[in-house]
């Protein structure tokens, strides 16, 4: 029991380290994100192996890689994955770990400059569909942005519509600024998609009441 809860301990150190490491300077930040994995290696001392730590350690190399390029991007993603492919074997349902896996091996394509039908990829599809059978809309823009990239359209435009329906769509401009949409952005039914997310300008009335401005409609 002891060691469960010291290992929480270091795991929410780690935590916060890694949190304060993503909005800090780039010197700042790689002290910071060490500080973190010795958090989470103090967390995985004396056997007692947590998924929770696992997942975020992934993350937090996850994160750095962000800030980085070449070969020391690719280190830390391959290294992200491994954190979430031990994770997953211990507590193979959840959700989040699968996704982020995807995500990470999806980076980690990107800067290996990989062609769409590379392993990488495949192996990211293959984690965002089975994060979805876990837990539906979780993984569904990921899966939008995937197809995108495939030139997948159809199921594009699918999985965007779910990640809607589940609440699950980052902000709109996002969305709209999003490199991997870049295959469909110009499409008629991507630009109704946004403008049904952007909400109609208010206006003030004449009473001092605030209102949406009304949608032209065609003439008859």
């Amino acid at each position: 029991m002891f060691k469960k809860v010291r290992a929480k301990f270091h795991m929410n150190r780690g935590i916060k380290a890694m949190e304060k490491a993503k909005q800090a300077e780039e010197a700042d930040a790689e002290h910071l994100f060490q500080e973190a994995y010795k958090s989470f290696a103090s967390s995985m001392a004396g056997n007692v192996a947590l998924p929770e730590t696992l997942y975020n350690w992934g993350l937090a190399l996850f994160y750095e890689g962000q800030a980085k390029s070449g070969k020391a991007a690719r280190s830390l993603y391959k290294s992200a994955c491994e954190k979430f492919s031990t994770a997953q074997t211990i507590d193979p349902d959840n959700s989040n770990t699968a996704t982020d896996w995807g995500v990470a091996l999806m980076a980690l394509a990107r800067e290996q400059k990989a062609g769409p039908e590379d392993d990488l990829y495949q192996q990211a599809e293959a984690k965002f569909l089975a994060a979805e059978e876990k837990c539906s809309g979780i993984a569904s823009y990921n899966l939008a942005c995937f197809y995108s990239m495939q030139g997948k359209e159809k199921e594009c435009r699918k999985f965007l519509t779910s990640a809607q329906e589940y609440d699950e769509l980052p902000i709109v401009e996002v969305i709209e600024t999003d490199p991997d949409l870049s295959n469909i952005s110009q499409t008629e039914w991507f630009q109704a998609f946004i403008d049904e997310l952007n909400p109609a300008p208010a206006i003030i009335s004449q009473e001092g009441q605030t209102e949406q401005e009304p949608e032209e409609k065609d003439s008859p």
